[in-house]
Parts: structure tokens; C-alpha cells; sequence
């Protein structure tokens, strides 16, 4: 069985200050971006539907490793809220990035290594 590896390590991006026009990198936080898009009102999940999505959420906001295993129904959960959303910034694209060239792996070797990520 196959499923997907997301890297979830946070990264950096460069905002400007809209009133002194200076730069400054600040972190993305990546788990929390995954978690948002996945629970966003523009997904327009229905009724109990919603609490599906919010598992898959916590599931990734608990992870403690720099990354995930995900099956592919999660991946594909995933990929799907992801193209679901308008109006990403570019400071979005490393994440969304991330999402799209996901490696694939099998389920049983990551099994395997769960405690070594």
C-alpha cells in the first residue's frame, strides 16, 4: 500500500511592512497553514463531513516529526481542499508546492521507520 511523505517544517518568508517598506523574513508555520485550508469556510464541508477533515487537521497540527506519512486517501483529501482554495499568496507557494511533489512510499516501510522521523 502506498501513501505520501509531506515535509512540515516550517519556513521562512520575506514580508514588507506597508508602512516603512522594510523587509523582514517571519515564519510560515506549516502545520497550522495545512490545518487551515483544510478546515476553511471556502471548503464548504457539509454537516459531519466537517469532522473528517478536522481529524485529518489534528492529525498533522499533533505530529511531532519534521514529516508525515499520509495515506492516499488522506493525501488525496489533502490535494483536493488544497486546489479547493482562492486567493493563496506567494508566501503560500512553498506549501502548496510541498502538497504537489510529495514523494511517494510504502505505507509498510514507513511503518517501519515511524519512530526514526
Amino acid at each position: 500500500m502506498k501513501g505520501k511523505k509531506l515535509n512540515l517544517k516550517d519556513y521562512f518568508v520575506q514580508n514588507t511592512d506597508p508602512i516603512g517598506g522594510d523587509k523582514k523574513e517571519t515564519e510560515y508555520n506549516v502545520r497550522e497553514g495545512l490545518a487551515n485550508i483544510i478546515t476553511s469556510p471556502q471548503q464548504k464541508h457539509k454537516g459531519f463531513r466537517q469532522l473528517t477533515f478536522d481529524d485529518l487537521a489534528r492529525k498533522i497540527m499533533k505530529h511531532k516529526g519534521d514529516s508525515i506519512i499520509l495515506e492516499q486517501s488522506e493525501y488525496d483529501m489533502l490535494h483536493r481542499c488544497c486546489d479547493a482554495i482562492s486567493g493563496y499568496s506567494r508566501n503560500d507557494s512553498e506549501l502548496l508546492r510541498r502538497v504537489q511533489d510529495a514523494p511517494e512510499v510504502e505505507l509498510e516501510e514507513a511503518k517501519g521507520k515511524k519512530g526514526k522521523e
